[in-house]
């Protein structure tokens, strides 16, 4: 594993299926070697039971892959980790007591975005973040599957795979 020291900043986002990280220069982005990404995938909806978290599911299955970027991070110089969370913690119940877990055992602050913000900052985030000589490298890290896609300054999409 490769790490990269230095003013850096970081999201951890933790879905429905997976844990990921993506973490990139705090200043403006020097081409897309910046930014360095992870994903492990963790099933996460397989501890639901109804409309609630099996916390002791959760403790062994996903808290262990959010530690360990949380890990990556500390060492990798990453002065800021925002942790964001999607669909399957809208629907658990007892979020809450995940986020007290989470806070606990990882050091890091769980927040909450509805299904609007998700939809809303997902393509935002990626075209300012990606904008390089005014080519966008658009990135979609799904459930279990990565999609680029590259646009050239005109805003013509070259290729997507």
């Amino acid at each position: 594993m490769i790490i990269i020291r230095g003013n850096r900043r970081a999201i951890l986002e933790l879905s429905s299926s997976s844990v990921k990280l993506l973490i990139g220069p705090a200043g403006k982005a020097r081409g897309i070697n910046s930014f360095t990404s992870m994903s492990e995938k963790t099933s996460t909806t397989e501890g639901l039971l109804g409309n609630r978290m099996n916390l002791g599911w959760y403790e062994k299955h996903v808290l262990p892959e959010i530690i360990k970027f949380k890990t990556y991070c500390d060492e990798s110089g990453v002065s800021d980790i925002k942790c964001i969370c999607t669909a399957v913690y809208r629907k658990s119940s007892n979020r809450n007591d995940i986020f007290n877990l989470i806070q606990e055992k990882a050091e890091v602050n769980p927040i909450l975005l509805s299904g609007e913000e998700e939809a809303e900052l997902a393509p935002m985030g990626f075209e300012k973040t990606s904008n390089i000589d005014g080519w966008k490298l658009f990135i979609d890290q799904g459930r279990g599957s990565t999609e680029l896609t590259l646009k050239d300054p005109r805003g013509k999409e070259i290729d997507s795979f």
